[in-house]
């Protein structure tokens, strides 16, 4: 179901090895995990190193990366709350929520998008405002089925982007 969720295991059975880069991903990861503690160390190494280009990356090229894998999160997140609505005999009010995650995820693309060209213009203030646009959002998608009695269909993928948000959050930090 969740494609990203695969790319450390794949690379590892394909035997690609994974410590290409260790410097710069486990520095930054450490540094990162230690400055919030929203960020797990092995979910930060895991994603970014799953990415061949951190092998050879600066800081701002890992903030990009991490941009990069929550652009590709929250699109796949998009299209799953649109397979989720389309089930039959949905609950009206499980449907009302997927609905407003459906737009909060809609705008979360849209400000990951413009965040990655801020953080090429080193327009840090920008990244920052617009990432913590989006984990405000992903606390609303959950809060509402919460609200509403109901079990979170997408409290994983919440939590995962919630994680990619705090990881280019430290990056910036770090840059500013």
């Amino acid at each position: 179901m969740k494609a990203l969720m695969l790319i450390p295991l794949v690379l590892l059975l394909s035997g690609q090895s994974l410590t290409q880069g260790t410097g710069i991903v486990t520095g930054t990861c450490s540094r990162a995990a230690h400055s919030n503690p929203g960020i797990s160390y092995d979910f930060c190494v895991a994603y970014l190193q799953a990415n061949p280009r951190s092998a050879t990356s600066e800081l701002g090229e890992l903030g990009l990366i991490s941009l990069e894998l929550a652009l590709s999160y929250a699109s796949h997140t998009n299209y799953h709350i649109k397979e989720l609505m389309h089930e039959t005999g949905l609950d009206p009010n499980k449907k009302r929520c997927l609905k407003d995650c459906l737009d909060l995820y809609t705008k979360a693309i849209d400000m990951v998008s413009k965040s990655e060209d801020a953080l090429k213009a080193k327009r840090y203030g920008d990244v920052n405002e617009w990432v913590n646009s989006v984990m405000e959002g992903l606390d609303r998608c959950e809060n509402g089925f919460n609200g509403s009695d109901l079990v979170s269909p997408l409290t994983e993928e919440n939590k995962d982007l919630s994680q990619l948000g705090f990881i280019v959050l430290a990056i910036t930090s770090f840059l500013g």
